[in-house]
C-alpha cells in the first residue's frame, strides 16, 4: 500500500459521560473494533489523541482530553493491543474539525483520533 504516513482516524460512537473520561456503555463496541483493527495490523504505531470542544476552561479542557485519550489507551491494552505500539495525548481544544457556535460543531470537535505513524 502507498497510502501516506502519518493518517489520522476519528471514531463515530465512541462518547465519554459528560464532563469526565469515563467512556459512556455504548462505547465499549467501538473500542473493541479498534482494538481488532490494530491486531490485524500488528505492525501500525500510532497514538490516541483526545479533542474537546471549547466551552469551559481551556486548561480544564487540555486535563480532560488528556485523560479522555489515556482512558482509550488503557483500554485498547486490556483489550490485547501492546502498550508500546501506542503513545496517547490530549489536545484540549486545539484543531476543531466543526464549528463551536453549533452545538453539532462542538460534538464534532469532542473527539478521539487515533494517527497512524508507522504501518
Amino acid at each position: 500500500r502507498t497510502d501516506p504516513v502519518p493518517m489520522s482516524f476519528v471514531f463515530d460512537n465512541l462518547y465519554f459521560n459528560t464532563g469526565s473520561a469515563s467512556l459512556t456503555a455504548e462505547s465499549r463496541a467501538t473500542v473493541e473494533a479498534i482494538s481488532q483493527i490494530l491486531k490485524a495490523f500488528p505492525n501500525a504505531i500510532g497514538t490516541i489523541d483526545g479533542y474537546t470542544d471549547n466551552q469551559g476552561r481551556a486548561a480544564s479542557n487540555l486535563t480532560l482530553s488528556k485523560n479522555r485519550a489515556k482512558t482509550v489507551f488503557d483500554n485498547l491494552v486490556s483489550l490485547g493491543v501492546a502498550a508500546p505500539r501506542l503513545g496517547h495525548d490530549g489536545f484540549g481544544d486545539a484543531k476543531p474539525i466543526g464549528d463551536n457556535a453549533t452545538a453539532d460543531g462542538r460534538a464534532k470537535n469532542r473527539r478521539i483520533e487515533l494517527t497512524v505513524t508507522k504501518r
